[in-house]
């Protein structure tokens, strides 16, 4: 048993032999001079302890020191580890006046930093612990650092052992410095701080100002997004610990993956606002909810879960989220977008740094100043790149806003234009310039107005049919264009010859439909003296090297002997020049007594009064198409009267007679009543559709009316919106004040109201935006020609365009083929009326259209 003892004594004295031989023959560091900065990391061997049970005792074990393997560069990196490392290194201190060394590892987030140094017994003996669990000590806490004080004799050799532990990733930027370097490096580390962490705040606080100044988001959530980035960085340094939350060791391990989420979260959104991705990229919108729901979840598991998951998980995360900013910002500044230049590079520059710092972790690349810091070097990259972003945006938008200022003073020159065009097309003339019926009208009811008295002179070529007929419409409209030049010249500057208000002041002769020509003239004493100069018009004109004799024929008609309304005094003027036909006279003036018509009317007049009871009036309805899906949405009730003698009389005969007759509203009152009786008989049978139903000046001065109208719908269980009442443009202007109160009440009531036979009378777009209106009737005069005629159509696009910008519908009457009904499509135009899409038919017809052929094409069904 002896023996055996004696032999177990020199087999463990071999092996501290061993051991201690081993050791003497590992590489020394030697110091030699108090300005070099040693870099243990390239003399240390490290020991990977799993289970954190190794103890510093059982460094006297030779099995353990066998065990230490040489590092990797001098600055090891063990990455993410649950692991406890050991390394040990010697140091042999050959300099003349230094014995104090300082061993600083600069890395802050360390859990626990404990260094050990053999003594000359040979037994590890403890010099000091540093790291946030360790508690770092307060002399050194500004560094952010782990500092060891090493008191080595000059002349003599030490052998230290340092442990290191860490929930994070585990680097070691170690390196042995003397008490003038620890400074000299403390305040240039302090000095590379203060200018990333000063300068991260300058740019929050510029961004903040920019944010109070002009609202918009984009700034406030780069100013939330670079705090985050702010408490990252302070948080890993050490700064957050001794600065905002002294104590709060867990916290501060936590905060830089909490502070990533948020950070990776706002800067996701800040990408949203700053490359306006809900407008570039729609279908981005799911997936970056998707992302934000990822980096809450991060956010709540670095809070409250396992810190080592939350430390793994954040590469990860970070990848697939910078992935997607580089797709969306490459994808953006592919499609034009400047401003994704400075976004693309920022976080580029930010993903590049963090992927050094991690890579630099792993020791996949060697652990320097750059490496370590190129986290905060990507971070402050990225937030001057993004403020040079958000001030190039600034530009970007005022100058975008000055473009777009000066388009819409573009557009509103060139609506004005189109509106002048629109006048003058509605006032004028297209063959000749000069106004036309409209024009006229409007300056006879201004006189009217004023009071006064005034004369209506009409001259016809009586031989215009025949000219045309023989020698075809170009040579007939020479002459007519010769005849309205020859009179302008005689009228031109004469007294007492009233020049029209449209288009222009300068114009006293209007053209009129047959064809004819018509002037104003202040007395019967003017109209004799212009007679003589008329006189001259007889002679025949030179057309196409032929002289021809228009067979001109005058009539006048005076205001107010004659009549009140212009119309009227049309009628009898072309009466007059009837007579004057007749009996082969140049010129004749209305007499009451000869007019051929007056029987008539006086006879229809009576009559009229009789035909509501005798149910001589029938409605015919006249279907109206949506141009988008070709079907009938509504119709227009006409009013027809079926006279016992003299058969089917033209409503523009008898209306004007029960206008003057005082009959209108009796008139419209059964109108009312048969109309709403027939839609509410199709709301039974299931047909939806509207109706529209006209309305006269009398109309409007009625008080009660929109009071019978909300009877009539609560009787036929009716939907307001069902129906439309269409005025005219003139028969508002009979009293402007008074039938905006009516209109203004049928709006109220839920009525639909539209402007019928647009653009022949007084509206302009100006006066639209005070009427509650829905809807614009284009008149038929520019919808029969608008495929010919290329004023015609942009006449009909100009008005369609600005009604849709008043949010009116647009319905066009007067549609009598098929190309007008697709260059209506074509230019946006929402309804149409015509005899194309169908003639005015009874109910029992729409009727059966409607529920019989609900899928027929609507021109098919009703051709």
């Amino acid at each position: 048993m002896g023996s055996y003892k004696k032999a177990l004594y020199l087999i463990t004295i071999l092996c501290l032999s061993v051991f201690f031989n081993a050791v003497s023959a590992e590489q020394v560091m030697r110091l030699e001079s108090a300005e070099t900065v040693y870099r243990p990391g390239f003399v240390a061997r490290y020991l990977e302890d799993p289970l954190a049970e190794l103890k510093p005792r059982h460094l006297r074990q030779a099995m353990w020191q066998e065990s230490f393997l040489p590092t990797r560069g001098s600055w090891p990196g063990f990455g993410l580890s649950q692991s406890a490392w050991w390394l040990t290194f010697i140091l042999d201190n050959q300099s003349k006046n230094t014995e104090v060394w300082w061993l600083d590892i600069g890395y802050a987030p360390l859990d626990s930093l404990e260094l050990y140094v053999l003594n000359p017994s040979g037994y590890p003996e403890l010099v000091g612990k540093s790291g946030d669990l360790s508690g770092i000590p307060k002399a050194y806490r500004s560094t952010g650092h782990g500092l060891f004080k090493l008191d080595i004799t000059t002349g003599t050799r030490k052998t230290y052992f340092l442990r290191v532990q860490s929930d994070s990733f585990l680097m070691l930027p170690i390196k042995l410095v003397s008490t003038d370097q620890l400074l000299t490096s403390t305040r240039i580390e302090s000095l590379f701080k203060g200018i990333f962490y000063g300068g991260l705040l300058v740019l929050i606080a510029y961004n903040l100002l920019l944010f109070t100044a002009i609202r918009d988001t984009s700034y406030l959530l780069y100013v939330f997004y670079s705090l985050m980035i702010f408490l990252n960085r302070a948080s890993v340094d050490g700064l957050a610990l001794e600065f905002f939350w002294p104590g709060a060791v867990e916290f501060n391990g936590r905060m830089p993956m909490i502070s990533l989420g948020l950070a990776l979260m706002l800067g996701l959104m800040f990408m949203g606002r700053f490359l306006k991705t809900a407008y570039e990229i729609p279908w981005l919108k799911q997936i970056l909810y998707g992302f934000y729901a990822l980096l809450s979840g991060y956010t709540l598991l670095s809070l409250f879960g396992e810190l080592r998951l939350g430390v793994w998980l954040s590469g990860p995360i970070m990848m697939l989220c910078f992935a997607l900013v580089v797709a969306v910002a490459v994808w953006c500044l592919w499609q034009g977008d400047r401003a994704a230049r400075f976004f693309l590079a920022a976080w580029l520059a930010l993903m590049l740094g963090a992927m050094i710092n991690v890579s630099a972790s792993y020791s996949w690349l060697p652990v320097n100043l750059f490496t370590l810091y190129s986290g905060h070097i990507g971070a402050g990259i990225e937030a001057v790149l993004l403020s040079l972003g958000l001030a190039e945006r600034i530009s970007r938008d005022r100058h975008l806003k000055a473009n777009a200022l000066q388009k819409q003073r573009d557009m509103a020159q060139e609506l004005q234009r189109a509106e002048e065009r629109m006048i003058q097309q509605a006032f004028s003339d297209h063959l000749t310039g000069l106004p036309n019926r409209a024009s006229l009208v409007a300056r006879m009811r201004s006189l009217t107005l004023i009071g006064g008295r005034y004369q209506l002179v009409l001259l016809q070529p009586m031989r215009y049919q025949q000219i045309k007929n023989t020698l075809g419409h170009e040579q007939a409209a020479k002459l007519l264009v010769s005849l309205a030049g020859r009179i302008s010249n005689l009228l031109r500057d004469y007294p007492g010859v009233l020049n029209l208000d449209r288009p222009a002041r300068d114009a006293a002769i209007a053209v009129l439909e047959g064809p004819a020509l018509a002037f104003i003239v202040r007395t019967r004493d003017q109209l004799e003296r212009i007679e003589k100069r008329l006189q001259k018009l007889q002679q025949p004109q030179d057309i196409g090297g032929m002289r021809l004799d228009p067979g001109l024929r005058v009539g006048v008609s005076s205001f107010p002997e004659h009549a009140s309304h212009p119309e009227l005094l049309l009628q009898y003027a072309h009466v007059a020049v009837e007579q004057a036909e007749a009996n082969n006279s140049f010129l004749a003036c209305y007499q009451a007594e000869q007019d051929p018509y007056s029987e008539r009317h006086l006879t229809l007049l009576a009559d009229l009064s009789h035909a509501i009871k005798r149910s001589q009036l029938v409605l015919a309805y006249q279907p109206q198409c949506d141009l988008d899906s070709e079907r009938i949405i509504g119709v227009e009730a006409l009013l027809r009267w079926r006279h016992p003698k003299n058969g089917w009389v033209s409503p523009a005969e008898f209306i004007p007679m029960a206008e003057q007759g005082g009959m209108m509203r009796e008139l419209t009152h059964w109108l009312m009543e048969v109309a709403l009786r027939q839609l509410g008989i199709w709301r039974e049978r299931g047909i939806d559709i509207s109706m529209s139903l006209n309305l006269s000046a009398q109309n409007l001065l009625e008080p009660d009316l929109p009071e019978r109208f909300s009877r009539l719908l609560d009787k036929y269980r009716l939907n307001p919106k069902q129906l439309i009442l269409e005025i005219t443009e003139t028969t508002m202007m009979s009293d402007p004040d008074q039938a905006l109160i009516i209109l203004s009440k049928f709006h109220e009531l839920g009525i639909q109201l539209s402007i019928d036979d647009f653009g022949t009378g007084y509206s302009s777009m100006a006066y639209l935006r005070k009427l509650p209106v829905n809807e614009i009737k284009i008149d038929r005069s520019f919808v029969v020609g608008m495929v010919q005629e290329k004023q015609d159509a942009l006449i009909v696009k100009t008005i369609t365009v600005m009604s849709h910008n008043l949010n009116l519908k647009v319905v066009a009457e007067g549609v009598e083929d098929l190309q007008t009904m697709r260059l209506l499509r074509k230019i946006g135009c929402d309804v149409a009326q015509g005899w194309f899409i169908g003639r005015p038919v009874s109910a029992s017809e729409i009727e059966r259209l409607m529920l019989q052929l609900p899928d027929v094409h609507p021109v098919a069904a009703l051709s």
